[in-house]
């Protein structure tokens, strides 16, 4: 029943002030991020690791997210935690290297075509400049302090995505109920390690909460059980 929440949903997100005008990388990476959180309720439900097809999925998109904006790459360590507890519980330590390697072959396959757009144009050093070194030692802010801007960071996601993170509390809420510590690990560390990596540099613009609009489809969860 919670397929009649998807409209309603999309609403409450694109609503949300943090959506601020559209065009933000955020808007662009929030297909690959729900596809990140549904290949995890999936698998972590039936208490397992993701097969090829479904790691080598999350590689690829993951490899998207890398090259749009490489901070919200938080998101899947996250997800990892719980692999790792349950790979060590049921003792299927390879099936969890064979998954690290499905990922990082489509993290591969998703570069592939940027070495060769800025290797033919000669620009792989300039690519590696402006994107990767410029990002991390040149974007971050001393403004504020890291440890000040990722609390403030809390108060930045509920005041601008209000109505969903109203989904993701009841979401995460549900997952806790269940006594499911796999399930609600992963999506709390990954929750925590994506504010992290968005406000740990020390900046913050209203549209840097609307990425955690993703995390509000959890909240078909609860409403699926209530």
């Amino acid at each position: 029943k919670s397929l009649y929440l998807i409209p309603f949903e999309g609403f409450l997100v694109y609503s949300s002030m943090a959506f601020d005008r559209g065009g933000s990388a955020e808007e662009f990476c929030l297909p690959f991020l729900a596809f990140a959180i549904y290949v995890f309720i999936k698998t972590i439900r039936n208490n397992e690791l993701p097969d090829f097809k479904d790691s080598l999925l999350i590689g690829i998109t993951s490899g998207c997210i890398i090259w749009i904006k490489f901070n919200f790459f938080a998101l899947y360590i996250g997800f990892l935690i719980p692999y790792v507890m349950l790979s060590y519980k049921k003792k299927c330590f390879p099936k969890l290297i064979k998954t690290i390697f499905s990922m990082c072959l489509g993290i591969l396959i998703s570069t592939i075509p940027y070495f060769i757009y800025f290797g033919i144009n000669s620009a792989i050093k300039d690519w590696f400049e402006v994107y990767i070194y410029s990002n991390i030692f040149g974007y971050p802010s001393t403004e504020k302090s890291s440890i000040v801007n990722i609390l403030s960071g809390f108060g930045y996601i509920l005041s601008f995505n209000t109505a969903t993170s109203l989904l993701t509390v009841a979401g995460l809420y549900w997952c806790f109920k269940q006594k499911n510590t796999y399930l609600f690990t992963g999506l709390l560390t990954s929750l925590l390690f994506l504010i992290l990596a968005t406000y740990g540099g020390g900046r913050n613009y209203v549209y840097y909460s609307f990425t955690f609009s993703v995390f509000s489809i959890i909240g078909c969860l609860f409403y699926n059980n209530f």
